[in-house]
């Protein structure tokens, strides 16, 4: 392995395969709030990370999912996925309330997490943790 390969980790999206809704529109990935990739149903895409924490984010016109944060360490992987949070009966609710909740994105085998927090994965593992604004659980 190069220096430049061990000197970095990597984060992989996956998108879900299953659900029809936004089928053929790619959802674009943010890291540290700048937009770096696409990912469209049933694809992966790898990034390339220094070390440290990143926050990650998926779009999708005006829409968006909770942020991540992720803890890459040096020459590890780590994994997430995402897709449409609700059926396709449910779309006008999430447009018109919940923006920010309108995809999911969390490691695999993860639960869904509430509305309202973002994500912390450290060292392959992950905890709810309050977003930004949002009040600490009792």
């Amino acid at each position: 392995m190069n220096d430049r390969a061990s000197a970095v980790g990597s984060v992989r999206v996956t998108r879900d395969s299953t659900r029809l809704r936004d089928e053929w529109r790619a959802c674009t990935i943010l890291v540290n709030g700048a937009d770096v990739a696409t990912v469209r149903r049933g694809k992966s895409v790898s990034l390339d990370l220094l070390p440290g924490p990143h926050t990650v984010r998926l779009k999708i016109d005006w829409c968006a999912s909770p942020e991540v944060v992720v803890t890459v360490a040096a020459g590890a992987e780590h994994h997430l996925e995402c897709g449409p949070q609700a059926s396709e009966a449910g779309n006008l609710s999430l447009i018109a309330a919940e923006r920010d909740n309108y995809l999911w994105l969390r490691p695999p085998d993860e639960p869904a997490v509430e509305s309202g927090t973002a994500l912390a994965i450290r060292a392959g593992r992950s905890t709810a943790t309050p977003a930004c604004g949002a009040p600490s659980p009792a």
